[in-house]
């Protein structure tokens, strides 16, 4: 998986074009490009390395820009979001970034596009156990980037807010307590503010 890494630099980049954009999405013929790239980029921390996971996550979030390739991601949401997966555990504060960016950007349309797949339940979960996974894990605190965590936080907020089934979903993956935490203990204000926000909203429930 070494080898992709120029490949997806490239087709990150060219998401960003109308012209492919509206080709790749409109593609026929039974390929499709997000579960291609999904299927070259899925894998734990050690099976895929850093820079091709990196290109792999702007490249996803890239897709969200364009009205062709918005249309295809919100269809393909949970193939993207299971390929990102392992995320959080790698040692790295840009993939980091890229990882909790991809999360808040399907928050944001889940919330903004009601009736479409990507506000699905499966989709929603997703969004929430990447949350939880990235307040978690150690490799992400160890770097204490703070886009990265306020992105994070900011996601599993969006896709819960004013919906008690999916307030209790992130409280059964542990977001109340490490909400809780970053609230008590972080030394940005724009994150400790999203973090208490958070916590507002398990506690009116």
């Amino acid at each position: 998986k070494a080898q992709i890494f120029p490949a997806l630099d490239v087709m990150r980049m060219l998401v960003l074009n109308a012209y492919a954009a509206k080709y790749f999405a409109s593609c026929q013929g039974g390929f499709n490009l997000l579960e291609a790239l999904a299927a070259a980029t899925a894998g734990p921390a050690s099976d895929v390395p850093a820079p091709a996971r990196l290109m792999a996550l702007r490249l996803f979030t890239n897709c969200f820009r364009t009205t062709d390739m918005r249309a295809l991601v919100t269809q393909h949401a949970k193939t993207v979001l299971d390929a990102a997966q392992g995320s959080a555990a790698v040692s790295n504060a840009q993939v980091h970034v890229a990882y909790a960016s991809l999360l808040l950007n399907v928050a944001v349309h889940a919330r903004d596009e009601v009736a479409s797949p990507i506000n699905a339940d499966d989709v929603i979960r997703a969004v929430i156990a990447g949350s939880a996974d990235f307040l978690h894990s150690a490799a992400a605190a160890a770097s204490g980037n703070e886009d990265a965590l306020y992105r994070a936080l900011a996601a599993v907020g969006t896709v819960m807010w004013e919906k008690p089934e999916r307030i209790q979903t992130a409280r059964d993956l542990g977001v109340a307590a490490a909400a809780e935490k970053v609230a008590n203990t972080h030394a940005s204000p724009k994150v400790k503010e999203c973090a208490q926000q958070l916590c507002a909203a398990f506690n009116s429930r």
